[in-house]
């Protein structure tokens, strides 16, 4: 569900949607006009699951899914478009048959999608074909297969123009999954993604010699739209290995929510039967200067470890004893002295000897 103007709308692969009025708390269904040449109802049934959805200027733009039902597990990339004004459909791209494109995003299940207002984009990312789906359904088939197929790719839709660009991925970004959750923080500048699944990456449990054809994600990125590189985000805490988590911003506050979501119990035990569902709730702290994050590269942190902001080398290195509390690591004093300007430059670091001679009322050289 989406919410747009106090309504939230929900869309389940029917010409009627259902609405629900946020101020009075009311449910209602509102019937839509489909009238497009050549075109008939994409969804079969009038069902559509595990696709992707987005509210932008009073358009509802719905991409990709399945019908739920068994006849196209491997989902299509039919691309809709409902505006909420006149309640009527327009066909923008994409097709319900497993047809390959090349100009647009190929078929899937579960994409991930945002949109970026300053640019007037849609962004679909990666997402995955149902084949294991396809091959239960129709075993004879030529599209199924005992794993699925999932998505490394990246495309924008700019909206006034009407046009699909598949767009670079740069620095270091998510390793190929689906069923995770992405969101537009404005506030930051920042799309945030966290977790989700990967069904073709296995997962190796020694102890109890098992090595399982799937693996669920716990790692946290950021996307920059200005620079279009994306950087991990490394925390000392994070929450649980997990699928279809709900990413949240606030408005207000700025503020990115993490909720909700799922894993497998083959993976990660529980006492209930194959599946653990989650209800907590965590919030996302990141440290902004001037619309820039920290140089994640130089400064990371894991564990123990660290990495020396000259040379790169990842060790167990010594923290700057100055004003910034330890924000970058040296390996040694050849790297200290080389990377010191810089490190004073970018974080305004001020070492022990000049501390100690601002309160004395001397000269600082350094």
């Amino acid at each position: 569900m989406k919410p747009w103007k106090n309504t939230a709308y929900l869309f389940y692969g029917s010409k009627t949607i259902l609405t629900f009025d946020l101020v009075q708390e009311k449910w209602s269904s509102k019937t839509t006009k489909f009238s497009i040449p050549g075109k008939s109802w994409p969804y079969f049934e009038d069902i559509l699951i595990d696709y992707g959805m987005e509210i932008y200027k009073g358009k509802m733009y719905i991409f990709g899914g399945n019908d739920g039902h068994g006849r196209r597990q491997l989902g299509c990339n039919v691309f809709m478009c409902l505006d909420l004004g006149t309640l009527s459909w327009e066909w923008l791209s994409g097709t319900s048959q497993p047809i390959p494109t090349y100009d647009s995003p190929m078929l899937r299940v579960h994409p991930l999608t945002w949109i970026l207002p300053s640019e007037g984009r849609l962004f679909v990312m990666y997402g995955n074909a149902n084949r294991i789906g396809e091959n239960v359904s129709n075993p004879n088939g030529p599209h199924g297969s005992e794993i699925d197929y999932t998505y490394d790719d990246i495309w924008s839709y700019h909206i006034p123009r009407k046009t699909w660009t598949r767009e670079k991925v740069c620095g270091n970004y998510p390793s190929p999954r689906t069923e995770f959750p992405a969101i537009y923080n404005h506030k930051m500048d920042r799309v945030v993604v966290f977790g989700g699944y990967c069904g073709t990456t296995s997962t190796c449990l020694p102890e109890m010699d098992a090595n399982l054809g799937f693996a669920y994600y716990a790692d946290t990125y950021i996307w920059h739209p200005k620079t279009r590189k994306w950087a991990q985000v490394l925390t000392r805490g994070f929450p649980t290995y997990r699928a279809r988590g709900k990413l949240l911003f606030d408005a207000g506050s700025g503020k990115t929510y993490l909720f909700s979501g799922y894993t497998n119990a083959d993976f990660a035990f529980s006492k209930h039967g194959y599946a653990r569902t989650f209800n907590d709730l965590w919030e996302l702290k990141l440290d902004v200067e001037d619309g820039e994050l920290e140089d994640e590269e130089r400064t990371a942190v894991m564990g123990p470890w660290g990495t020396c902001f000259d040379c790169g080398e990842i060790g167990l290195w010594g923290m700057c004893g100055g004003s910034c509390r330890g924000a970058v690591r040296y390996c040694s004093d050849e790297c200290k002295e080389r990377g010191w300007k810089e490190h004073k430059l970018k974080h305004g670091c001020v070492n022990n000897l000049s501390k100690r001679l601002m309160k004395a009322g001397g000269k600082v050289d350094r």
